[in-house]
């Protein structure tokens, strides 16, 4: 699961940076997303921004992604049931992939 606080329209540089010093490790795993931002929009540009860097790393992005908006005015940022809901959903998703990457990841290794 990538936590990915939007910045200037965007991800992190720095986040960047970790995903391709890090590019071997992500290769056939899934990644869940969780977009975070102060605005309205959770994060959307962050978490789209992401999706071909993702792609490029030869990631799996799983659905829901989950988008947090106004996390400065919220106390416990999954205080909405609509945030648990999402995360619990992106949380399942992320086992069934995990799984059925395993299976995959050691058929190409053979």
């Amino acid at each position: 699961m990538i936590i990915a606080p939007e910045y200037n329209h965007s991800f992190p540089g720095e986040l960047k940076i970790l995903l391709d010093r890090q590019q071997g490790e992500f290769a056939h795993k899934p990644v869940g997303l969780v977009g975070v931002s102060a605005g309205s929009h959770g994060g959307i540009r962050a978490v789209e921004g992401l999706l071909p860097v993702l792609y490029t790393l030869r990631a799996v992005s799983v659905l829901p992604q989950v988008l947090i908006g106004g996390v400065g005015a919220l106390d416990d940022p999954f205080e909405p049931e609509r945030h648990r809901n999402q995360l619990d959903a992106m949380l399942g998703e992320l086992a069934f992939y995990a799984e059925a990457l395993k299976v995959a990841r050691t058929r190409n290794k053979d």
